[in-house]
């Protein structure tokens, strides 16, 4: 069977992937929905047209690895795409976070996003021209240092480099690995981030909407480009990244004092 796996898919960009490819790809006939919330899946799953398989897991656990790299091996589906959009962050001053909040952040973003890759690349069709997909999400904060966002930004500039690092080792294997690096989107993603600390008030101002990033990510990934970005702000920063050394950029990044950006935990 030819399915689409899609992580995080219990809201906010993962949903939307979801239903991005459900309506745009015919070739794909059936999804596997990963996410911690069993509810969430279903709503999720009844959004769609095509067959849904849920997995309540917790991807920052091992034992759930191992239990999605188990149904992987008994079944042995073609993959034509795999969606990481599983993800959290929390705002705040880095030392005032606490330490399992740090860490679930890197277990999550990078260490889940490196398994599941792992883990579902055999499965990954190879042989043709763009056989199969891989679509990354990793974030704007990728392209620079960000404070009071640092753990965050670190862990998406790691998805944003081995996204890169895959799409070399797999040239010319049919799977096309692209990253997907927008700005701040309208998603339930802040609810979390904002546990620890405020966003900058000017973000809200760049607020994206979660479906034409998604439809802009579908696209890119389907003709074959190695980075999404969307929206002209985030595009710009791309540029200056590049170009403008980080320290420079960073004399100029608008930060409050710690009081004003931290909820005291």
């Amino acid at each position: 069977m030819r399915i689409a796996i899609i992580t995080g898919a219990t809201s906010g960009m993962g949903r939307e992937m979801t239903r991005q490819i459900d309506k745009t790809v015919s070739a794909v006939e059936g999804f596997w929905l990963i996410g911690r919330r069993k509810t969430e899946l279903s709503l999720t799953a009844s959004m769609l047209t095509k067959s849904s398989k849920l997995f309540a897991l917790d991807l920052s656990k091992i034992k759930d690895l191992e239990a999605l790299n188990e149904a992987l091996r008994d079944e042995k589906p073609e993959v034509l795409f795999l969606v990481n959009a599983a993800g959290l962050g929390k705002i705040g001053a880095f030392q005032r976070i606490p330490w399992k909040d740090l860490m679930e952040i890197d277990d999550v973003n990078v260490r889940a996003l490196t398994v599941v890759t792992s883990l579902c690349l055999p499965y990954m069709r190879r042989g043709r021209k763009k056989a199969s997909y891989l679509i990354n999400f990793s974030s704007g904060s990728a392209f620079l240092p960000q404070p009071y966002f640092a753990s965050y930004a670190a862990s998406k500039s790691y998805v944003l480099n081995l996204s890169r690092a895959l799409r070399k080792e797999l040239h010319g294997s049919g799977i096309t690995v692209t990253a997907v690096c927008p700005g701040p989107v309208r998603t339930e993603f802040f609810k979390t981030a904002e546990s620890t600390g405020r966003m900058a008030p000017y973000k809200k101002y760049f607020m994206a909407d979660a479906k034409k990033v998604c439809q802009k990510a579908l696209q890119d990934s389907l003709k074959g480009r190695a980075l999404s970005v969307y929206g002209i702000t985030m595009k710009l920063l791309h540029v200056f990244s590049h170009i403008v050394p980080a320290e420079l950029i960073l004399r100029f990044y608008h930060v409050e004092k710690e009081e004003d950006r931290s909820c005291g935990n």
